[in-house]
């Protein structure tokens, strides 16, 4: 790194002139020049050039010099990556923020969302150490309890500093139990089908209650095949959707009423006592 200052001192190799034409006076300069080899923050501060007019007489300039460090990358503690819905976690990043110091913030982008946002609340950032070229190392915490709306996210550690930006991201996952549970018809299809949202995806079991109330499992799947009913009748079904979480089973319910056009033929699985 080279850095030149150039001051006027008196010289003899070169002259100009300037001045009204009554009164034109020779001014003789020379180019003096300061170099600043491999620049460190021990070269900070101020410099001055003096001019020597006469014995008694000088005419001084000055220019400051300041040293720009720039940030390092950003790196994320280790933690762990899965969690459950409603669990309390906290992420670090650590980075070396330069000189002049820049920023650590934190942002966050959704499964489904498109672009990051800032996470304001629940982030402090802490000063870890100040170091012997003038930078320093700041520790950023994000307290997060994360929610089904996490699940797949990718919390990202930014630096700013200048023109600088460099980031860290960590994805996310969090086990939920079933949710939004809802039965829909496919009228092109003729069959009924379930949906839930839920991590691990979630399973279904279809049963069907004949005139008796007995229950049969009709289906292991998400969808009720119409079409293999052969009967006639108004029925109640029943969608169950479940996962199970660190060996705790959850469970969501659904019940339908429909008009079958023929159960003749039809049979069905006797219904285990789980069910």
């Amino acid at each position: 790194m080279a850095i030149e200052s150039r001051k006027a001192t008196p010289n003899t190799n070169e002259e100009t002139l300037y001045g009204r034409p009554r009164d034109i006076r020779p001014v003789k300069y020379t180019i003096a020049t300061l170099s600043i080899q491999s620049a460190n923050v021990d070269d900070e501060g101020n410099y001055e050039c003096a001019v020597k007019l006469s014995q008694e007489s000088l005419i001084w300039a000055s220019s400051e010099l300041r040293i720009y460090v720039p940030p390092g990358h950003p790196s994320i503690d280790a933690v762990k990556s899965t969690f459950v819905e409603g669990e309390d976690t906290t992420l670090r990043c650590r980075c070396n923020v330069g000189k002049p110091a820049g920023t650590l913030y934190w942002s966050r982008q959704r499964a489904g969302y498109v672009g990051y946002r800032n996470v304001v609340v629940g982030s402090r950032s802490i000063l870890a150490r100040r170091h012997d070229d003038g930078t320093s190392t700041v520790v950023s915490e994000l307290r997060v309890r994360l929610s089904a709306e996490d699940d797949g996210a990718v919390f990202r550690c930014v630096v700013r500093a200048g023109e600088d930006e460099l980031f860290n991201d960590k994805k996310v996952t969090v086990l939920y139990p079933p949710k939004d549970s809802k039965i829909e018809f496919d009228a092109v299809d003729e069959r009924c089908f379930c949906r839930a949202s839920g991590n691990p995806h979630p399973s279904y079991v279809w049963l069907w209650f004949d005139a008796d109330g007995r229950k049969k499992v009709v289906s292991t799947n998400q969808y009720l095949d119409m079409t293999s009913f052969p009967g006639r009748g108004l029925f109640r079904f029943r969608c169950i959707v479940s996962n199970t979480i660190r060996k705790t089973q959850y469970t969501s319910v659904l019940e339908i009423r429909m008009h079958v056009s023929s159960m003749a033929n039809f049979t069905g699985k006797d219904l285990a006592d789980n069910y």
